[in-house]
């Protein structure tokens, strides 16, 4: 059989190697883009539309159109070789035929249950986030940003179940969480695996460079939608785009640049619920506590902020505590329910905050859990300016950026912006939401309870370790100083004028350096 001279010319001319196209096609081994272009093989039909799709050219334009394989004499090599090499080629070709046709529903997506499915007050930005991912652009991009516990991850998981979603991206849904640990490698393994890669294809694979390449030969035109659940990097966000020019990515994270950077214009903020819709959240779970104590049950969407994870896990409180018709335990509960401490501590068994085989991280059971991933990438001095502000009336209420004096620099208040823990409210206005300040009251109230257990009970030198490690931890530099609480203020207009926050004595801080994601290895 004649050389292609065609597939040969096509490929030089782009500038591509042989071990670049047979990645981008799924060959297993480069030596075989070789054979093709020597006249020693020719690819399996399979391998033909591979080659036409991804040098745009028809089979006639890369020489691919030829005799049947029967026919092809062998070359320059004995018969017998060649035709057990012809086999092999042909055998090696069909075994490595992902169901290309084949609709993948990630496994690994987070469970269900019909609640989160058909979240309530949610159908506007529901319809606007179908609208954009159903939108023909080729790496079309879509983000979801906002507070912890807002309903991100439920939003993504409506989509992904939504059936007009799932007829539009026919090639399948991929979920990937990443989480502020990822662990890159063993999630593009699982996709891998979703994918049909072949495990022997999979053992040749020795970056993270290969990985993704290997992964985007194996996706090539299918229309698919890949989800990018908790991101924290823009970096790691974009490993994951592995996708063909039909497939869309929609991402969540609490951090807002992230979100923009991914998605410029396409960046959506969850807003939380207002109180008619978290009441109806509420009566969801705890019908008998809104019809029986409707003003206590008010009290609660206002004290967690129409927090829809708060909401869930309230609710399924109460709903635990109310299934026997008892009033008196409905009130006790209620009752119990107004200790912040209480509501920020409750764990559920909601399907979205399960873990998952390959996560690095599982999710957070509780509110305090879930703030706490973000409260510890802060520095020093936007935990101590976080305690502060938590002192004074949460959201709705607002403060100016003024009224703070020096005591919180312009740069702290930056960090909680782009923490997504504080919120913008109009120029060198701010606001609070009420959960995280509940959070950041009880975290240095417990701070302050430890260390006095720790000052009050003397640790000598024949103290267990672990008990003198944890008294040094106690009185180290490393505690945010507790801010002194500050008088009762009332906002714009209000009975008294707003005092200065006390001086805070800050301390160098160096944050924690990141590995670089590339640097990784499966």
């Amino acid at each position: 059989m004649p050389a292609n001279d065609r597939l040969r010319s096509e490929r030089l001319r782009r500038g591509w190697s042989r071990e670049y196209v047979a990645a981008q096609i799924g060959v297993a081994d480069p030596k075989t883009i070789g054979r093709w272009e020597r006249g020693d093989a020719i690819p399996s039909a399979y391998f033909r539309q591979k080659l036409c799709s991804f040098f745009g050219l028809s089979a006639q334009e890369l020489g691919l159109y030829q005799e049947p394989a029967h026919a092809v004499p062998p070359t320059s090599e004995s018969p017998a070789c060649g035709s057990a090499r012809t086999h092999e080629e042909s055998s090696h070709d069909s075994s490595e035929q992902p169901g290309i046709n084949k609709s993948i529903f990630d496994p690994a997506m987070p469970l269900v249950t019909p609640e989160s499915l058909s979240p309530i007050g949610r159908d506007r930005i529901l319809s606007q986030l179908k609208s954009q991912l159903m939108r023909e652009r080729s790496g079309n991009t879509v983000a979801l940003y906002g507070l912890p516990g807002v309903g991100k991850t439920t939003l993504a998981l409506a989509l992904a179940h939504d059936p007009e979603v799932q007829a539009h991206f026919n090639g399948g849904i991929l979920w990937g969480r990443l989480g502020s640990e990822p662990h890159l490698p063993a999630l593009l393994r699982h996709w891998a695996a979703l994918l049909e890669i072949p495990p022997h294809i999979q053992l040749r694979l020795e970056s993270l460079e290969s990985w993704i390449q290997a992964l985007r030969a194996a996706i090539q035109y299918r229309r698919m939608l890949l989800v990018i659940d908790d991101a924290w990097s823009y970096a790691e966000a974009l490993l994951l785009m592995v996708g063909g020019p039909q497939c869309a990515y929609l991402l969540t994270t609490r951090l807002p640049v992230v979100a923009l950077h991914f998605a410029n214009e396409r960046a959506f903020r969850v807003p939380e619920l207002e109180q008619e819709q978290a009441l109806a959240l509420l009566e969801r779970f705890a019908p008998l506590a809104t019809r029986l104590e409707p003003e206590a049950s008010r009290t609660l969407v206002q004290a967690v902020g129409g927090l829809p994870l708060a909401l869930t896990l309230i609710g399924r409180y109460l709903q635990a505590q109310t299934y026997s018709g008892q009033i008196r335990r409905l009130r006790a509960a209620l009752e119990r329910l107004q200790n912040p401490q209480l509501r920020l501590s409750l764990e559920g068994c909601d399907a979205t905050v399960e873990p998952h085989h390959y996560h690095a991280q599982a999710a957070p059971p509780s509110l305090a859990a879930a703030l706490a991933i973000s409260y510890r990438r802060l520095s020093r001095e936007a935990r101590q300016a976080l305690t502060c502000l938590a002192t004074l009336p949460p959201k709705p209420q607002t403060f100016h950026e003024t009224s703070l004096g020096q005591q919180v620099s312009a740069h702290t208040l930056d960090e909680l912006l782009d923490a997504g823990l504080l919120e913008s409210a109009g120029p060198d206005s701010y606001t609070l939401h009420p959960v995280i300040a509940e959070y950041a009251r009880s975290y240095s109230h417990l701070q302050d309870q430890d260390l006095a257990q720790s000052v009050s009970r003397p640790v000598t030198a024949s103290a267990p370790l672990a008990e003198r490690s944890r008294a040094a931890s106690l009185g180290s530099p490393e505690r945010p100083a507790r801010c002194p609480d500050l008088a009762p203020m009332v906002y714009h207009g209000g009975e008294r004028s707003q005092p200065s926050l006390p001086a805070l004595h800050y301390q160098d801080h160096q944050q924690p350096a990141h590995a670089n994601p590339l640097a990784l290895s499966p």
